[in-house]
This record gives structure tokens, C-alpha cells and sequence, in this order.
């Protein structure tokens, strides 16, 4: 074999190594985009899908720190500390409104989390689970090409609770579960096709330094696993 042809076969091979090489690559980042939406990179979840999440403190203070976490920009928060049942109605639905004005362009993914704060009172947590379900469907029933997600109230950190809310503190996590079941069972039988429920409560790992907000590790948790698990994206657009 002359140098010429040598070099040639040499050239080839190198050129098709490449080609496998990059196929691969690029195999490997479609597959990430398609099974993982991490919300470090913005092009992982379409602009043309919205998530609007409607909290009390503990998604208030990870408004705050948005940008820092890089939480992508088709993240919405609608939340306040000390949010209750009240502040829903009065001030959370008509944001929600405003913001659901363009449900015909966009797709949108509504997260509720709220209660915790209710559950700081003597009401039982079925009765105040009742009423939350209620006011919900009330919103939900305008809006049949919303998707609507109910995220579990989480738990709290009962010895780290008392040391820094008491003597005010009534909140217990067998309230809290027994808030989130009413909210389980009660999919369980009236299931809708555009409402579902997640638990975060049994699927994360939560660090509470005074029993009720999350730690920054806490908040990353909740963010990835509202992108990553619950919300369901819809797949036609995906990119």
C-alpha cells in the first residue's frame, strides 16, 4: 500500500470514528432533554410550557432566590409568607387569573401547596383539607386545558418546631398527613383528567433548621422534583 492510500484509509478511519463519536453525543443530550428536565438549563423545559406554583413562606423564600438557583424563567412563582386559605381567594386566584389570561398560547402547569399554615389552629385537618379541595375546584373547573397539581404539604421538624414557634405552634405531621390523605382519597374517587396529585412529602429527604422552612439543599429538592416528576410536559413539543 503507497503513502497516498495509506493516508487515505487513515483519514477515512479517523473521520468515522468522529461521526460514531458525535452520533453519540448527541443521542446521549436528546435522551437527557427527553427523561430528565433539570432546571440548570433553561432549554431543558419548553418556553412554550408555564409552571405556576402557589405557596406560602416556604415557596416565597425560594422566589427570592430565583436567580441564584436558576430556576428557569417559564417558573412563576404566586406565593407569601403566612398564606392562608383567605390570602388564596382574595389575592392568589385573582393573580392566578391574570396570569392564565394566555392559556390558549401557552401550556400551563398550575402547582397548589398550601396549609400549613392553616394547620396552625384547632380546625381539624380534614375540615380545612375540605375546604382547600373545595375552593380548588372552583378554580380548576374554569379551566379545562389547565393542568392542575396538587403537591402534598410537607412535613415539618417537630423538636425544631416547638424550640422556635412555640408556645404558638399546633402544627403536627400527623395533621399534615392527615390534610394530605384527604387530598389522596379524594382523587381516588372523582378522578380528573387534568389534576394530580404529588408527594413530595414521602419521596424527598427535608432539612428544616427551624422546623418549618427548608434548608437551600431542601429547596433545590422541591424545585427539581416538581420539574423532574410532577409536572407533566408535553411531550409533542419537547426539544
Amino acid at each position: 500500500m503507497n503513502k497516498i492510500k495509506k493516508r487515505i484509509l487513515i483519514i477515512s478511519v479517523l473521520l468515522f470514528v468522529s461521526i460514531i463519536l458525535n452520533i453519540y453525543n448527541y443521542n446521549r443530550i436528546i435522551t437527557y432533554k427527553l427523561e430528565k428536565y433539570s432546571y440548570k438549563n433553561n432549554n431543558s423545559i419548553l418556553l412554550i410550557n408555564k409552571i405556576i406554583i402557589i405557596g406560602d413562606s416556604r415557596m416565597d423564600f425560594i422566589s427570592y432566590k430565583k436567580e441564584k438557583m436558576n430556576i428557569p424563567s417559564n417558573v412563576i412563582f404566586i406565593a407569601k409568607s403566612g398564606a392562608t386559605i383567605e390570602w388564596l381567594y382574595n389575592t392568589g386566584f385573582p393573580k392566578l387569573k391574570e396570569e392564565l389570561k394566555n392559556n390558549n398560547k401557552y401550556s400551563y402547569h398550575v402547582i397548589f401547596n398550601l396549609g400549613v399554615n392553616d394547620l396552625n389552629s384547632d380546625i381539624s385537618a380534614t375540615k380545612l383539607a375540605r375546604d382547600y379541595y373545595n375552593i380548588y375546584n372552583k378554580v380548576i373547573e374554569k379551566y379545562n386545558n389547565v393542568s392542575f397539581y396538587f403537591l402534598s404539604v410537607n412535613p415539618i421538624d417537630e423538636d425544631r418546631i416547638y424550640k422556635y414557634f412555640s408556645p404558638y405552634n399546633k402544627r403536627t405531621n400527623q395533621k399534615i398527613e392527615e390534610f394530605n390523605k384527604y387530598f389522596i382519597n379524594k382523587l381516588n374517587k372523582q378522578k380528573t383528567d387534568n389534576v394530580e396529585y404529588c408527594d413530595s412529602y414521602n419521596n424527598l429527604k427535608f432539612y428544616l433548621p427551624d422546623g418549618l422552612h427548608y434548608d437551600n439543599k431542601t429547596d433545590k429538592r422541591i424545585i427539581n422534583y416538581i420539574i423532574n416528576n410532577c409536572v407533566k410536559i408535553n411531550q409533542k413539543y419537547k426539544i
